[in-house]
């Protein structure tokens, strides 16, 4: 509904634009009335609304002296102009003072509806417009603060003042209903709030000074991110340091640490920085050699290195001064290691695989414990892909057999066989021909119509049950499929092997 201001010196006119014209049909809400143009402007002052329609010719302060005062004050105002013929000249100046339009008093109900249709459809336009605008300027200063965070934009462009930074994890669809919770709550105490990636949300807190928060103020913050994580008994909120704006990315670090050492450790809700800083190890840290990450990939050793892993990444997370730089070295020495076997293996890695998808998803990590979730993943797909690729083809393909024994009647796919196999779909196929002689959809083909052969001789099952019972919804797409491989209809194979099965027993 846009808001609607009615000036009129006329009571029987202005009483009955309101009455009787079904605005709120049209799209508008009558705000107020005004019997002069002095208190027209007053209301207009106070409401600001989105139309404003008034009389031309009113004694003392005109409807031109209204329009004039009310583009100063509002200049977007959308302003309609009631008229008499004997005041054309009138309603001429006043399109040239910024008025949408006049309306004829003579022709009023008919040209008032065709008139606001129209304002309806700028003031349509116009507010969604603002609502992209507004959108844009959102999304642009949220991506802003997420580069300042990680520390993608140089100390110069820092914030002014100091902060601390929450950052609150939780699963992905517990995030999403989270998010706008956390935005209502800073909406209310100045804070910015942030999505990163698919499951954190960092609460960026404006602080006074650099000094320690009193006390009340931090019991304050603590109760409103308790409130924010209470529904959601998996969400764990990290509280780093205050910093000056242009270190934001150190508090930042500091808040992701301690939700990596909460998923750890466990036993709350939140953990502060600057309480667990001093427990946090300080002597050395030696993390895992190339030479031995790619000695251990060589052999085939994937559950020594993740071991090795394990170690290193919970030594990180306990750790005072090792962070996500360190941990992503690591991890891109893993990725590495495993590129080069397996082009040195002759394997052909799907499109996830290749290196260049790996390290853009390793640099969007900003979580350890994320980075271990998915770098073991990518190790255990890839050192099983390395350990295939060198074992014998009898075996993988009579491990194929069997799967395709036990799945044929489902949504069986190569893509999905070689997955589960851990090899690439065009490795798996080409080393899948070359033992059936077959390809793997043909295979799967005369598979599913061989078991529908028997079941037409030795059941007395529908022909549509048992095109479902092999893999096939359709009744007419399995019949064109038998018939292709059996050369005969599913009920002509019926009728000629029973036959053949009487004339043998006589």
């Amino acid at each position: 509904m846009f808001s609607l201001i009615i000036v009129d010196d006329e009571e029987i006119l202005r009483e009955g634009l309101k009455e009787a014209v079904p605005w709120e049909s049209w799209g508008f809400r009558v705000a107020a009335l005004a019997a002069s143009g002095e208190e027209g402007l007053e209301l207009f002052e106070s409401i600001r609304p989105d139309v404003l329609l008034t009389d031309i010719k009113m004694y003392a302060f005109s409807g031109l002296d209204l329009l004039k005062a009310a583009k100063e004050i509002r200049p977007q105002c959308e302003v309609v102009l009631l008229s008499g013929y004997e005041e054309f000249s009138f309603a001429k100046q006043g399109l040239e003072l910024g008025a949408s339009a006049y309306v004829l008093k003579l022709n009023l109900f008919d040209e008032l509806e065709e008139t606001f249709a129209k304002l309806r459809c700028q003031l349509d336009a116009r507010q969604e417009e603002e609502r992209r605008r507004k959108e844009a300027e959102r999304e642009n200063a949220a991506a802003e603060l997420v580069k300042r965070l990680r520390g993608e934009t140089s100390p110069g462009e820092g914030l002014s003042g100091f902060y601390s930074v929450a950052t609150i994890g939780a699963a992905s669809e517990e995030r999403n209903r989270l998010l706008p919770e956390a935005e209502k709550i800073a909406a209310g105490c100045g804070w910015r709030v942030v999505p990163i990636g698919t499951k954190y949300v960092a609460v960026c807190i404006p602080h006074v000074r650099a000094a320690e928060s009193p006390e009340a103020l931090r019991t304050e913050i603590h109760s409103r991110l308790r409130r924010l994580t209470e529904p959601y008994p998996d969400a764990i909120a990290g509280i780093g340091s205050i910093v000056r704006g242009a270190e934001i990315e150190v508090s930042y670090r500091q808040a992701m640490k301690m939700v990596d050492y909460g998923r750890l450790h466990g036993g709350g809700w939140g953990f502060v920085y600057d309480e667990i800083a001093s427990s946090l190890a300080g002597e050395p840290l030696e993390a895992p050699k190339y030479e031995d990450i790619r000695l251990w990939i060589d052999l085939n050793r994937a559950d020594e290195l993740l071991q090795a892993l394990e170690r290193y990444l919970t030594a990180v997370v306990n750790h005072l001064k090792f962070a996500i730089p360190d941990v992503r070295l690591v991890a891109m020495n893993v990725l590495m290691g495993l590129n080069n076997r397996m082009k040195e293996s002759g394997v052909e890695t799907d499109p996830d695989s290749e290196i260049d998808v790996l390290v853009a998803a390793l640099n969007r990590m900003d979580s350890i414990a994320d980075i271990r979730d998915w770098l073991f993943e990518v190790v255990r797909r890839l050192t099983g892909s390395s350990v295939h690729a060198e074992r014998d083809n009898g075996d993988l393909f009579e491990q194929a057999i069997r799967l395709i024994d036990r799945n044929y009647q489902n949504d069986i796919s190569l893509q999905g066989i070689a997955q589960s196999m851990y090899v690439s779909p065009s490795y798996f196929s080409a080393k899948f021909k070359e033992a059936a002689g077959v390809n793997f959809v043909d295979y799967v083909k005369r598979k599913r119509v061989d078991q529908a052969a028997a079941l037409l001789v030795g059941t007395n099952k529908k022909i549509a049950d048992i095109a479902k019972e092999v893999g096939y919804a359709d009744e007419k797409y399995f019949s064109r499929v038998f018939k292709r491989v059996k050369q005969l209809s599913p009920q002509q194979f019926r009728e000629e092997n029973i036959r053949s099965d009487q004339y043998g027993s006589i």
